[in-house]
């Protein structure tokens, strides 16, 4: 049975969120704190805190903290490992944040399809 990667909680500022992504391994997100806008698969949804979303791989997703403040939630991966890629993609982008190239590859190399822009680009 593959490992999953252990729960992480994930602080989102307003208005933040992601691009649009897809990747091989499946993400699950508890809300804990606060309301975001999620997309999955192209269909537009809200939750709040004690929703659950589930995002199967290689499912198209995207989502946006709509609350008012910072927003928190719980996010669990399986296989494990996603953890390595937050902790390389936080290095370089506090190193060389308009480095689009170099996260893109980050990325790229655990598996992770950028597909389009975040929520808040395309308004």
């Amino acid at each position: 049975m593959a490992a999953a990667t252990g729960p992480r909680s994930a602080v989102s500022s307003i208005g933040a969120g992601p691009p649009l992504h897809a990747h091989p391994f499946e993400e699950w997100f508890y809300i804990l704190e606060g309301s975001f806008l999620f997309e999955l698969a192209g269909k537009p949804f809200s939750v709040a805190a004690g929703d659950f979303v589930h995002a199967p791989s290689n499912q198209p997703h995207v989502f946006q903290n709509t609350s008012d403040k910072d927003a928190r939630m719980l996010v669990i991966a399986k296989p494990g490992g996603l953890e390595n890629y937050f902790a390389e993609l936080a290095e370089k982008a506090v190193n060389d944040p308009t480095n689009v190239a170099a996260l893109s590859e980050i990325a790229a190399r655990y598996g992770i399809r950028l597909l389009g822009p975040s929520i808040a680009a395309r308004r």
